[in-house]
């Protein structure tokens, strides 16, 4: 290694520790972007579903498991939650 510098780390801290320090950080940033999506974002005063507020899950269900029917879906929301 070029100037004396090393990757190598702390004896302490093993794979299974980096894991859950990624797993902690991946959750964290999800919970965020939900909370940020259905409380603080300008469209969170728009009513409807809870899924389709916060991801695009839904979208993707219904798009590839439903045979592409979520422009029917999007009909029976504003059917019943307005325009």
């Amino acid at each position: 290694m070029p100037l004396g510098l090393s990757l190598s780390l702390p004896a302490s801290f093993s794979a299974l520790r980096l894991a859950l320090y990624t797993a902690e950080a991946v959750i964290l940033y999800y919970g965020s972007v939900v909370c940020y999506r259905r409380y603080f974002h300008p469209l969170s005063k728009i009513p409807g579903p809870f899924l389709p507020a916060v991801s695009r899950l839904y979208l993707w269900y219904w798009n590839v498991i439903g045979d592409g029917s979520y422009y029917k879906k999007i009909e029976e929301m504003h059917a019943k939650y307005g325009e």
